[in-house]
């Protein structure tokens, strides 16, 4: 749906841009394999990658911080993915934390469709079964 991105950039933008709405702004390799079940390296490679792809920038010793860019596209994800979760919580009736969970695998799959029609069902709607925050985007 987003492009260049695949899954693997896609799930790591997202859970950055969840660290980021924690309160923290830079994330290292070892805080990416400890929340996506990774080793250091695999964390580090891809966080190069998000580099790479001008998502933000690594700071030696420090970790990575999303630029505008990588922002903007997270917000996008995680918007997506909440409007998403509230379908399926509402349609199907699975918790919040399963609804979380299945459409973590299902996403970044999502077409422009399917996309467009959750804004318009859910429009007004500012948080997700979760409690967090859709996050408003850029038109």
């Amino acid at each position: 749906m987003f492009g260049e991105q695949n899954v693997t950039e896609s799930k790591y933008l997202k859970e950055v841009y969840r660290a980021y709405e924690n309160g923290i702004p830079v994330v290292g390799p070892t805080y990416m394999g400890n929340v996506l079940g990774v080793n250091k390296t695999t964390a580090y490679q891809a966080l190069q990658k998000l580099v790479k792809m001008n998502y933000g920038t690594y700071l030696k010793n420090k970790g990575f911080i999303l630029g505008e860019r990588g922002r903007d596209t997270a917000r996008k994800l995680i918007r997506h993915h909440r409007l998403f979760e509230c379908l399926i919580v509402d349609s199907l009736g699975l918790s919040p934390k399963e609804a979380c969970r299945e459409v973590d695998s299902m996403d970044i799959f999502m077409g422009e469709g399917i996309s467009t029609a959750l804004e318009r069902k859910y429009e007004s709607r500012r948080l997700c079964p979760c409690g967090n925050e859709i996050p408003e985007v850029k038109p």
